[in-house]
């Protein structure tokens, strides 16, 4: 949250392993997305230098441990995500694993 809002990143890109992938769905639109991470923090560096705010608030956080394996955890939170040239609401699944720096993201999948 705080590296999108203050649009930071290299802050944001600490926050994922070497591995990850991101995946976007929106029924609606019949429209469906992969990324890997490059791919992604290319994506977001562009959004970040074209805009001029974003706001990031997440209800009903929900945190799963692996119970097969104690590092790794499954966070669920419904996000609402603002800013000047876009907004919108979905869920949001982030896939993490514990490593020697902290939890990192390896997968993340946003249902619009």
């Amino acid at each position: 949250k705080d590296a999108w809002e203050d649009k930071d990143i290299n802050l944001y890109e600490s926050y994922l392993t070497d591995d990850y992938e991101y995946y976007y769905t929106a029924a609606e639109k019949n429209e469906d997305k992969n990324f890997d991470k490059s791919q992604r923090v290319e994506r977001i560096d562009w959004t970040f230098s074209r805009y001029e705010y974003i706001n990031i608030s997440f209800t009903n956080i929900r945190v799963e441990l692996d119970s097969s394996d104690q590092n790794k955890a499954i966070v669920k939170v419904d996000e609402k995500y603002e800013s000047d040239k876009y907004s919108d609401e979905g869920k949001k699944t982030l896939y993490m694993e514990k490593s020697p720096d902290g939890w990192k993201i390896y997968k993340e999948v946003f249902e619009l």
